[in-house]
């Protein structure tokens, strides 16, 4: 709880906007007044119409103020009845103060200082609306649609490919479809351009690396940018690849970074993280920073492919390899190129 608040001054200036209410028709006047996160004081009254309907809560008035004061969360409120005496806010106006309310909001109640939390659990709020309307958002594309495209021997649209991998990504392709699609290019193939638009998408999906801020060393090689360049390597499979260990800092040596992302095992074949995990103490999973600490300090670096980058990918990747479908030339090079 925040100490800091003067809840003594907050109840004194609920108990004056009190007595500026406008209440004809109940008699029943309401104070409320508020502390933003930024140190103001605004305050708000109950208003009544002889429309009941239209009758405004304090807490109405107060928000109002709120917004025309400049806006703002409000850190800490105070609601007094036409005796001074705390008042618990209706429902309606929790929900009002829920959308207006900071991360920490503490409110006086009749049993004490509570949080927002507290005094409206569970609340619905804008993000709430916003995921229904996320998942209630129509589609570009119909997922067996594209798979059929890919069935009758088709070519998928660059919008066709860019929405599967995104649409996948999000859940909304189901595990099911995916395969039948990885099956339907595994027996059909795919020409060079939508290889090489289904690998745009999978870079999108996620986050992409800079590798500019590498510094040369030793007078090393620097690429048009100034920095140090990179280069990577990739297998495209098989029961003993043996190269990266001896390639990769072989390559480091005469100054290129060598920023080597690898899998685990793929079919019948050993990933080589999976055999590099039998050394005691060796970590796979590096984060973005401890990867390019790494390639400044070393030049080279094997590691998992972090969360954020190409999540697409890994989704891919482990469902081929569950559907018999790793032999699929398309995915490979796809894989391989991003």
């Amino acid at each position: 709880m925040n100490s800091s608040i003067d809840w003594p001054e907050l109840a004194a200036q609920a108990t004056a906007a009190m007595r500026r209410a406008y209440v004809p028709y109940s008699k029943f006047p309401v104070g409320a007044a508020a502390l933003t996160k930024d140190g103001r004081i605004v305050v708000g009254c109950n208003v009544e119409n002889a429309s009941y309907g239209l009758t405004l809560c304090a807490e109405c008035t107060l928000v109002g103020a709120l917004q025309m004061s400049g806006g703002g969360k409000i850190a800490a409120f105070y609601r007094v009845d036409g005796e001074g005496k705390v008042l618990m806010p209706c429902g309606r106006c929790r929900q009002l103060l829920y959308e207006h309310r900071g991360s920490d909001m503490q409110l006086m109640t009749v049993s004490g200082i509570k949080t927002m939390d507290q005094v409206l659990p569970d609340a619905f709020g804008p993000e709430n609306l916003f995921r229904i309307a996320s998942e209630l958002m129509t589609e570009s594309f119909d997922a067996v649609d594209v798979i059929r495209t890919k069935l009758d021997h088709g070519i998928l649209s660059q919008a066709q490919i860019a929405w599967t991998i995104d649409a996948y990504t999000r859940g909304v392709i189901a595990e099911e479809q995916m395969a039948a699609l990885n099956m339907a290019i595994l027996l059909n193939g795919m020409n060079r351009e939508e290889i090489a638009q289904w690998t745009a998408a999978m870079i999108a999906s996620g986050e992409r690396m800079e590798f500019s801020s590498l510094r040369a060393v030793n007078g090393g090689p620097v690429n048009a940018q100034g920095s140090k360049p990179t280069s990577d390597k990739h297998s495209t499979g098989g029961v003993g690849d043996k190269i990266t260990l001896p390639l990769a800092p072989l390559v480091a040596v005469f100054g290129v970074a060598v920023p080597k992302l690898s899998g685990r095992g793929l079919g019948h074949t050993g990933g080589t993280l999976d055999k590099l995990e039998a050394i005691p103490g060796w970590r796979a999973a590096l984060s973005n920073e401890e990867m390019m600490q790494q390639l400044q300090d070393v030049g080279a670096v094997i590691c998992a492919t972090g969360s954020g980058l190409a999540p697409a990918d890994k989704k891919i990747y482990a469902l081929r390899d569950v559907t018999g479908t790793v032999e699929a030339i398309p995915l490979i090079a796809s894989s391989i190129i991003e």
